[in-house]
């Protein structure tokens, strides 16, 4: 047997064969980003389940703002989605929108929301993630439906993720002075009078860190900013 070595691979497998488990109860089939905290205290969450025995097969992030409040978008309406079995936590309504998901290597991959969203995800081990995987082989099955171990699991894999990482991706610190400008909603003009250049070089220098951290666009960099924890607020 092939063993799976990427993210990739394991998604593509059951992409290309999305065989529902046999049972008369719910059951979906897919996979998923199980949930980033960011240090704007936002939450992102993914599922693509291409096959689901309630519905066709769907796209789902989901959303929870500083205030703790939830909410859930998908590529089918809220009762044939994630919202079917979590919408009475929240009083926001369920938003049914276009959600485009493409890897763009094999470790990571970009999901975006015309209008509303432009994530990249970068899949990696860190100390965090293999904590969990050594604590989650060894949980017994109701462990995880106990609010007190799941509240302790959340604390392990949020904190982490919330420390500010210096030089993410090897960026430079004069890169990272960018990013966090651009984040903070600077124009190239006002990165430009920060750093005292001119602002063609502004223009170039925000270019190659694009290039570098692999997004496009300013909503982009302020993802990669917020979910690397090198600005608190943007």
């Amino acid at each position: 047997m092939t063993r799976l070595r990427t993210p990739l691979d394991a998604a593509t497998a059951v992409l290309q064969n999305p065989s529902l488990p046999s049972g008369d109860d719910e059951r979906f089939v897919g996979f998923g980003v199980m949930g980033l905290p960011f240090a704007s205290r936002h939450y992102l969450a993914l599922r693509q389940f291409p096959a689901a025995s309630f519905s066709p097969g769907y796209r789902s992030v989901w959303h929870r703002d500083p205030e703790r409040l939830w909410t859930f978008y998908a590529t089918t309406p809220g009762p044939q989605s994630c919202a079917r079995f979590f919408s009475s936590a929240t009083p926001n309504d369920t938003v049914q929108c276009d959600i485009d998901v493409a890897w763009v290597t094999p470790w990571s991959l970009f999901v975006g929301m015309p209008g509303l969203l432009e994530w990249q995800i970068d899949i990696r081990a860190t100390s965090s993630t293999r904590l969990m995987s050594e604590v989650g082989e060894r949980l017994p099955e109701l462990a995880w439906t106990n609010p007190a171990v799941l509240a302790v699991l959340g604390r392990a894999a949020g904190q982490p993720a919330q420390r500010p990482n210096l030089r993410p991706d090897g960026l430079t610190p004069s890169k990272i002075e960018v990013l966090c400008l651009v984040a903070r909603g600077a124009s190239n003009k006002e990165i430009a009078a920060s750093l005292v250049i001119s602002e063609k070089t502004a223009r170039n220098h925000v270019e190659r860190t694009y290039a570098e951290i692999a997004v496009s666009n300013r909503i982009g960099a302020s993802m990669y900013a917020l979910r690397h924890g090198l600005v608190k607020n943007a």
